[in-house]
């Protein structure tokens, strides 16, 4: 029997004698619901069952989504959609730098910097240098399946912050 880690997908070899009960990569709680149990041989019957399961839960799902986009989407939000995703795909086009989504792993679009001055920024005061001082800008990416928003230190003053703990060290 072999385990799969929900949280980051890691296959889990068991021992029957000694199971796991942590996530050795990322110690996640390994446990009923917690995991998932894939047995690694299957007969065909299994399998051709198996297979006939997914096939007319994929039908299902389809014919979901059709209920759906019949009684819940107007003409005109279908337009809005198309024109959303045209926008997204220029969008892509033009982004030099680009992120992943760590919630849909689709990639994310840089929106702009996000400005961070004294006011808003408090230094955390154990360090004997700190990492930032403000001012400073944050890249800002914004996922647009799940409109998860990303930031990270911008380019410059990541290069100011080694060159200031350079200078420190």
């Amino acid at each position: 029997m072999q385990t799969v880690c929900q949280w980051c997908q890691t296959e889990i070899m068991m021992d029957e004698k000694n199971p796991e009960t942590t996530c050795p990569h990322c110690e996640n709680e390994l446990g009923d619901y917690k995991s998932m149990q894939i047995p690694m041989e299957m007969e065909e019957e299994d399998a051709t069952e198996q297979e006939n399961t997914v096939e007319n839960h994929e039908e299902s799902e389809e014919e979901d989504l059709f209920f759906l986009e019949e009684d819940f989407m107007s003409e005109n939000d279908e337009e809005e959609l198309e024109v959303y995703e045209t926008y997204v795909d220029q969008s892509l086009q033009q982004t030099e730098g680009y992120a992943l989504c760590k919630d849909c792993e689709e990639q994310m679009i840089f929106t702009g910097q996000q400005k961070v001055t004294a006011d808003t920024f408090q230094s955390n005061e154990q360090l004997q240098t700190p990492f930032l001082v403000a001012p400073y800008h944050m890249d800002v990416f914004l996922c647009p399946h799940c409109f998860q928003q990303k930031t990270y230190l911008s380019t410059e003053d990541r290069a100011d912050l080694m060159q200031r703990l350079k200078q420190k060290g």
